[in-house]
């Protein structure tokens, strides 16, 4: 199975993983780099600190960037599916 590593963008800097994981394909791992997001929001909202994410690049182990996960697509596509479960107030 391939290996991926998540690069964690801040405002103000980034984060790598150093080992990354493996993963059956690309759409496994952005799937899970989009879970991260949710669990990174999460906290920060948590301990009422300033959402900061800004994204998780996916980057293969040969080191090339293989996807651009957005923290504002990821709380989009999350919004819509909490409106869709449990319908619009409007």
């Amino acid at each position: 199975m391939p290996r991926y590593k998540f690069q964690m963008r801040f405002t103000d800097r980034f984060v790598e993983d150093d080992e990354g994981a493996a993963f059956s394909d690309l759409h496994a791992a952005s799937s899970d780099a989009a879970n991260v997001i949710l669990e990174v929001v999460a906290e920060q909202l948590r301990s009422e600190r300033n959402v900061d994410l800004v994204g998780i690049t996916v980057i293969t182990e040969i080191g090339t960037v293989a996807a651009h996960i957005e923290t504002a697509d990821v709380l989009a596509g999350a919004i819509h599916l909490l409106v869709a479960r449990i319908g619009s107030p409007y």
